[in-house]
């Protein structure tokens, strides 16, 4: 009958809404599951680049504290300062707009809620204008992922670093000092973006912070 037509095109399209609403979720998962990755691998290299620091540091030191002995000479020791700064350059000069800050937000690929690691700087009309280092330091990385796309990794010491994301194009190489203002890629989409853009983070150790907090 015409009735039971409608009953079974009824519990047809509910069927095919739950398959679609699965679907989304599943999706979701893997993306939230990628987004994390990509931001843990951003937190294993800082941490890993720490560690070699301090080895380094530690060597040196018992280089020094060998040559003093030898030398013997016993006063006086040996200290190693880090020249972290607190207050940064703004990272995109050709643009001051943020379209999204740090904290929680509306994820724009799935309009779920979501922890938002950085600050993101619009660069609409913008592409290939340069990104430059918030301050000076030394660059750990500059290579890409699936979720940050193009980036770099600005250690400025004292535990600080900067990371900035989706760039179209990299200006500097790991193991490379950068200064204050110093262009270290171009504007881009690239990776997990939807349009052009620099995400800019903050990290103390390796934690995302409020980058607004160092302007």
């Amino acid at each position: 009958t015409a009735i039971q037509q409608q009953v079974n095109a009824t519990q047809k399209e509910l069927a095919d809404l739950h398959d679609e609403i699965e679907a989304a979720l599943d999706q979701y998962e893997e993306e939230l599951e990628e987004e994390l990755a990509a931001s843990e691998e951003l937190t294993q290299l800082i941490l890993a680049y720490q560690e070699e620091q301090r080895a380094l540091a530690a060597a040196r030191a018992a280089a020094a504290a060998a040559s003093a002995a030898a030398s013997g000479d016993s006063g006086g020791s040996v200290s190693y300062v880090s020249s972290g700064d607190a207050s940064f350059v703004w990272p995109v000069p050709s643009s001051n707009r943020i379209s999204s800050e740090y904290g929680g937000r509306t994820d724009p690929f799935t309009g779920s809620g979501a922890n938002h690691a950085g600050l993101d700087i619009d660069g609409f009309g913008q592409d290939g204008k340069p990104v430059v280092a918030a301050a000076g330091g030394t660059v750990i990385a500059a290579t890409s992922n699936s979720g940050y796309g193009n980036y770099v990794i600005v250690d400025h010491g004292n535990g600080l670093q900067t990371v900035y994301a989706h760039m179209s194009d990299l200006s500097v190489s790991a193991g490379q000092t950068v200064s204050a203002g110093q262009e270290v890629g171009a504007l881009g989409a690239t990776g997990r973006a939807t349009g052009t853009h620099c995400h800019f983070e903050v990290r103390e150790n390796g934690s995302t912070v409020d980058p607004l907090n160092y302007f």
